[in-house]
């Protein structure tokens, strides 16, 4: 699934450059480090997201007065 959002692919262009000039700046073994910290991130994140979605899906419909 990709985002529709208008800033999705820029943002990911920037995260990509940024990820190079660390990779550049870093000797390999820091990179590795910062790599797998990054890694653990999105997984936290995707673990959030899925609990956000299956909370916000189990809600009951919302009833207007």
């Amino acid at each position: 699934m990709v985002s529709r959002n208008l800033e999705y692919r820029p943002l990911n262009r920037k995260i990509s450059e940024t990820m190079k000039v660390w990779r550049d700046k870093l000797p390999e073994h820091d990179f590795l480090e910062l790599e797998e910290l990054l890694d653990l991130r999105s997984q936290a994140d995707s673990m959030h997201a899925e609990a956000a979605f299956m909370y916000g899906y189990k809600l009951p419909p919302c009833t207007t007065n």
